[in-house]
């Protein structure tokens, strides 16, 4: 990650921002000996919206730390009610009259490709110093509301609060994990798949086994479809259709309603453990290990609040 700028707001409709991606390491040091100050003098109570996001990448890159962060808006929007959206850009909507400042935005660029937009496009200052003075603005007014609220303020201010910010430390820290376990699981997982598979094909009568020889992958959809609910196999009275070709369904929802069925239950229930065994492997085992760290931890992402 990069940080491409870093912006404050101390008035209201006010921001000072600085452009960070054509600063030199010396340049990039001062700057954030300044940030370190703000972000940690007494003169200073600090307010943001998912804040832990930044404050994690300020540590990251430049080893910043913050003890005077007190207000995060979208942890308190999410208590003041929790049915609603609560990002910065809903609030912005109905605590100020500054909805849609980052609309012009949006609709041009990538957000997640913050560095390519160019720094003479004035879009772009609007939208970084809009974030600042619409959280400084929010914040204010929810900070109103919890004077009505005394309990749900003491909540926040005693438990809440200091609970992001050890999931904060969490996320910088990174969670250990045993590589070599995660070998030994995958192993076994593997094996159940691949014993289960061969169960499956094993089931398929032996003319359509040879009609799908060149398949790769003889469980595909059309395969299991002629199995399932034609005279080739089974012969089943589909309970699913597909919305536009009007055939039946393969999906796994639709699959399992004949698990009580005598003549498919063997087969669904072979099915039902390789779905399973390839779910684990797909997203616990190697989608788990596909964001595994340069420093062999995971870093996850801790959401607090109730989002869009």
């Amino acid at each position: 990650k990069k940080i491409v700028s870093s912006c404050m707001t101390a008035k209201e409709g006010t921001a000072d921002a600085v452009y960070l991606m054509d600063k030199t390491k010396e340049e990039k040091e001062f700057i954030f000996s300044q940030i370190k100050w703000i972000l940690n003098s007494k003169k200073v109570r600090l307010c943001g919206a998912n804040f832990k996001f930044d404050l994690l990448w300020y540590r990251v890159k430049h080893g910043v730390l913050c003890s005077n962060f007190e207000d995060d808006t979208l942890l308190m929007g999410s208590l003041l009610n929790e049915n609603r959206s609560n990002s910065l850009k809903a609030h912005a909507c109905e605590y100020t009259d500054m909805g849609g400042y980052e609309s012009k935005l949006e609709a041009r660029y990538d957000k997640s490709e913050m560095e390519k937009i160019p720094l003479s496009d004035p879009d772009f200052l609007t939208y970084v110093g809009g974030d600042t003075d619409v959280c400084r603005e929010v914040n204010i007014k929810m900070r109103r509301e919890f004077k009505q609220k005394t309990g749900l303020q003491h909540f926040y201010r005693k438990i809440l609060h200091p609970a992001a910010r050890v999931f904060e430390g969490i996320e910088f820290q990174g969670v250990v994990i045993d590589i070599k376990k995660f070998a030994e699981v995958r192993k076994l997982v593997q094996v159940e798949s691949d014993e289960a598979t061969d169960t499956l094909i094993n089931m398929i009568p032996r003319k359509l086994q040879l009609k799908y020889a060149d398949k790769e992958n003889i469980l595909t959809p059309n395969v299991l479809r002629e199995f399932l609910f034609t005279k080739a196999g089974l012969n089943l009275k589909s309970k699913m259709d597909t919305p536009k070709s009007k055939v039946a369904t393969v999906s796994y929802d639709h699959l399992i309603m004949f698990a009580d069925n005598p003549d498919a239950k063997a087969f669904i229930d072979a099915y039902k453990t390789m779905n399973s065994a390839n779910k684990t492997l797909s997203t616990f085992i190697d989608g788990f290990l596909a964001h595994l760290r340069s420093d062999g931890k995971f870093h996850p992402t801790y959401a607090m609040y109730n989002g869009d």
